[in-house]
């Protein structure tokens, strides 16, 4: 009875499949035509789209137009020598992609796969419009007619007061801000608190010490009018953090200088930071929010691409400003985790940048090597409906105490065990959560990743319920009685009616759940369905739409190594965009036995 009196056999949920990926994983299958990435240097180069479904990827030895277009977003990030597009894919532009991997906490093989590709689009898309290609060897340093190399600082500056750096002539703007209050020639100050070190980075940078590029990219950061609206803290920490990156861990081969690749660190962080500063958040923040993004922005380094995504690239939309179920920011609570006091063993940097990937992207969340599809399915429908909500219960279980509310105001605790469990794949965040909402659906059950307990449908309506603050039921038509495990016997009781009445009203009309579904068609919903072959073969999804005579679902096993179009088996179904698949309306209904709804 699995520990308490009220316990009944669990209509959904309690043997969720892990990802599909799991050889062991029952009821899941992958078609054997799924094309494979080939290593033969001759090939002919794959298409974007190829790529970016994972069943390709760009090599050495790739020949073609889709090569000149990857050197050349190569080259709008920063790419240093500058590549010559000229679509053949040899050592320099191998070298090129292994840093961009580099930079970007990627798995360095040269490749440009789905992942890298993705990471690429993301950072050309948040660069700043105006970002200038790096010099080539040999190109003049000087420009704007100035020939002024002295731009030297006191090597113990008063902490106090903010010093001076002489620019050359021709200072230059990004052309997406308001012209520097800067007057070309005149000295550009640096901020009092900024530490002799990171002065020392910033003067080597402006003087050309540290290249062409590095010197290009500081003098744009510092001469635009979003940089100079920061407050002098704000200011420093922004420097500071461009001097970190030349002591940032990054693997060289051996053809690369360490001095090389310092400037390049420099140059890229910096663009990075402009980036920022151009943002929708930076241009209609308070300066109080401009402040909590610097401290993200340094905080996250391999966040940084996702944090300006999610700031309004280019004009974008501010998601940042969305507001939780509670009435807070998104920024707001990325700055407490940036700030804020974690427990041991979570890394700050790596909490930071899986967060804001997967709100940025959802399709990302999966329930990877763990059998919490009902925890995962809600996540998606949480980030779905509330973004900053996602946020900001990762704030909460990260911290010391590991207890935050939900909407309702019930405790979600943290699983302690979810910080230092790597053997299920998933990110910090996904662990954190996935595991948190197991707990708290289990009711007085304690959740085990170890022992993987899964959920029943009731008892992911009772997580819903106090997760978004308003009554959750299931309808279903098992003949099993469906009741939270500890409840109480009136609420059971009343559960077991209801169920007993769907049971009935399902024999008299099959296509009752498909209603529902309908119903709420464009409204994200939870279901239990029937994926294998076994009886028992249960598995959770979120239902996005019906449309054409088909019913669409985000799955939390995910896409990864599929291609859009790809028919799967077992259930029968079609690979999507992202985390969707999808199936015949008939093909689903015959495998579909709950749905969790408000009440």
């Amino acid at each position: 009875m699995r520990g308490h009196p009220l316990w009944f056999p669990a209509d959904l949920g309690t043997d969720c499949y892990a990802s599909a990926p799991m050889t062991s994983t029952p009821g899941t299958s992958r078609s054997s035509s799924t094309p494979k990435i080939t290593s033969s240097s001759s090939a002919a180069p794959p298409t974007d789209v190829a790529v970016r479904a994972g069943t390709s990827a760009f090599l050495k030895g790739h020949n073609g137009a889709a090569v000149a277009s990857l050197q050349e977003r190569l080259n709008r990030v920063g790419a240093e020598p500058v590549l010559v597009a000229d679509g053949a894919f040899g050592a320099k532009t191998r070298a090129a992609v292994e840093r961009f991997q580099q930079e970007h906490q990627l798995p360095v093989d040269g490749k440009v796969g789905a992942r890298t590709l993705a990471a690429l689009e993301a950072a050309v898309a948040a660069a700043p419009t105006t970002s200038p290609v790096p010099n080539a060897p040999g190109d003049s340093v000087e420009r704007g007619g100035g020939t002024s190399r002295n731009r030297s600082v006191p090597s113990t500056p008063a902490a106090t007061t903010a010093t001076t750096v002489a620019p050359r002539r021709g200072l230059r703007t990004a052309a997406s801000t308001p012209p520097a209050s800067t007057a070309p020639g005149t000295p550009i100050a640096l901020p009092a608190g900024l530490g002799v070190a990171a002065r020392t980075t910033v003067s080597e940078m402006l003087s050309g010490a540290r290249g062409a590029a590095a010197d290009k990219a500081m003098t744009t950061l510092l001469g635009s009018a979003p940089y100079q609206a920061l407050a002098a803290p704000a200011q420093a920490q922004l420097l500071t953090t461009v001097h970190t990156a030349l002591t940032a861990k990054l693997k060289t081969t051996p053809a690369t200088s360490t001095s090389s690749v310092s400037d390049r660190k420099l140059t890229f962080t910096t663009q990075q930071a402009t980036a920022l500063l151009q943002t929708t958040a930076f241009r209609t923040g308070s300066a109080a929010d401009r402040s909590r993004l610097v401290e993200v922005f340094a905080a996250a380094p391999a966040g940084r691409t996702a944090l300006t995504a999610l700031a309004g690239a280019n004009g974008g939309a501010d998601r940042l400003a969305g507001r939780d179920l509670r009435g807070g920011t998104m920024l707001s609570h990325l700055s407490t985790i940036a700030t804020g006091t974690l427990a041991a063993g979570i890394d700050r940097g790596e909490l930071l940048a899986s967060t804001m990937a997967e709100v940025a992207n959802p399709s990302l969340i999966e329930q990877k090597r763990q059998g919490t599809c009902a925890a995962t399915t809600v996540s998606l429908q949480l980030v779905a409906r509330s973004p900053a909500e996602y946020v900001r219960l990762l704030a909460g279980l990260s911290s010391r105490g590991g207890s935050t509310p939900l909407a309702d105001g019930s405790p979600l605790r943290r699983v302690d065990a979810s910080i230092t469990d790597k053997a299920t794949h998933r990110s910090i965040s996904e662990r954190l959560l996935q595991d948190a909402f197991m707990d708290f659906a289990n009711g007085t059950i304690r959740y085990s990743i170890a022992g993987n307990n899964g959920v029943s449908s009731s008892e992911r309506s009772r997580l819903q319920s106090a997760l978004f603050n308003h009554p959750y039921r299931t309808v279903a038509n098992t003949g099993r009685f469906i009741s939270a495990r500890d409840d109480g016997v009136v609420i059971h009781a009343w559960n077991s009616i209801r169920n007993g009445w769907d049971r009935v009203t399902f024999q008299l009309d099959s296509d009752r759940p498909m209603k529902l579904l309908r119903e709420r068609s464009g409204t994200p919903t939870a279901i239990g369905m029937h994926w294998g072959t076994a009886a028992d073969s249960n598995h959770a999804v979120l239902v996005t739409k019906i449309e054409n005579d088909r019913v669409y679902f985000q799955n939390p096993h995910g896409n990864a190594g599929r291609t859009p179009g790809q028919l799967l088996t077992t259930p029968p179904r079609r690979v999507e965009q992202g985390n969707v698949q999808s199936m015949t309306v008939a093909a689903f209904q015959s495998r579909l036995y709950a749905v969790s709804i408000p009440d």
